[in-house]
């Protein structure tokens, strides 16, 4: 499981996890997108699968103007005075838990293998026009459903 590990979920004060939404900071250089379907395991053995919905990246920076000099803003050329920790976090909109409600703070998140196991069946979501959901997010969701019985 440690190769599919790409990156923990984070919980703060103004943006929790809850029964429908759980975010998480992705590993430098893991490349995610939309529609992915991550799998994070948690309490009690309990499996939680989200389809991502939003990414979006985060600075230390309290503001645009932070890292240049106010005469050099609006300069392309100009080098910030401070390199920013930063990182991407993605918003990921949960399909199904297999027993336990919400996803706990510091768990792993995981990319779905490629083997064809588990929840999503390792395949690349694509939206399907007809019915307005991903393929594998209806996968995930019928699969889970029959793990839950």
């Amino acid at each position: 499981m440690a190769e599919n590990v790409i990156g923990r979920v984070t919980a703060t004060e103004n943006k929790p996890t809850t029964c429908d939404i759980v975010r998480f900071w992705v590993e430098d250089n893991v490349v995610i997108r939309p529609f992915d379907v991550v799998r994070i395991p948690h309490l009690s053995a309990s499996e939680t699968y989200a389809i991502i919905q939003e990414l979006s990246f985060i600075t230390d920076s309290p503001g645009h103007l932070a890292s240049y000099v106010s005469a050099d803003f609006g300069d392309v050329g100009a080098e910030p005075l401070n390199r920013r920790l930063g990182t991407t976090i993605a918003e990921a909109r949960i399909l199904c838990n297999t027993k336990i409600p919400p996803v706990g703070y510091a768990g792993p998140a995981c990319r779905q293998g490629r083997s064809g196991q588990g929840m999503g069946g390792g395949h690349r979501a694509y939206p399907t026009i007809a019915t307005g959901i991903t393929k594998s997010a209806a996968l995930a969701n019928r699969t889970c459903r029959q793990r839950c019985r």
